[in-house]
């Protein structure tokens, strides 16, 4: 078993180690997977795993002061852990009516926990198409709700307290935080979108 790294448009190197294995486990964005594909043998089996959407649940016992900082907390590490590039790194997160503080509270304390752990493990800087796309997506997100984080775009939370609907961020510590009156709501709002899931 060898696990290894190297960048993916180097596709001789690819081949050269593609030759040597039984068969391949591959993660990343539908075109590296195509190119992990294109790089193989024959017929040589692929265990992929491709583009996938994160999200998360929040149900209203978890909104009180305590628990909703600690599940905020929590959070924010998932979406900063790996840049937000895993699978499991949340790009929406599903916040129930009825607790103790309302979602929208919810959506500013997880601005908080962001804002920290965003200038303690701070990323890459953006760049030019990567800001482009924070600006693109910081817009259209301010036309349906309220949108904070800083100028920098270090982080991005869209809070939406109207008909929910499920839609991906732009990646980029940015996430929308949606409103809805029960989780049970929540699996019929995912349909359109279950390959990513």
């Amino acid at each position: 078993l060898a696990v290894v790294w190297w960048p993916g448009s180097d596709q001789d190197r690819a081949a050269a180690v593609f030759a040597e294995a039984d068969r391949v486990v591959a993660y990343g964005s539908d075109a590296a997977i195509a190119g992990v594909r294109a790089a193989m043998r024959p017929g040589q089996p692929l265990l992929a795993h491709g583009h996938r959407v994160g999200l998360a649940l929040v149900g209203a016992e978890a909104l009180d002061p305590v628990r909703a900082t600690e599940a905020a907390a929590r959070l924010a590490r998932d979406i900063v852990w790996y840049g937000q590039q895993a699978c499991f790194s949340p790009q929406m997160v599903f916040v129930e009516s009825g607790g103790r503080i309302t979602p929208g509270m919810f959506a500013s304390a997880l601005g908080q926990a962001l804002d920290g752990l965003t200038r303690r493990y701070p990323a890459d800087p953006l760049s030019l198409e990567a800001a482009a796309a924070v600006a693109r997506w910081r817009t259209r997100e301010a036309l349906a709700g309220r949108v904070t984080g800083p100028a920098d775009g270090r982080w991005s939370v869209a809070f939406h307290d109207g008909e929910p609907g499920f839609a991906p961020s732009c990646l980029h510590h940015a996430v929308r935080v949606m409103t809805v009156d029960r989780l049970e709501q929540v699996p019929a709002l995912l349909q359109p979108w279950r390959n990513l899931l």
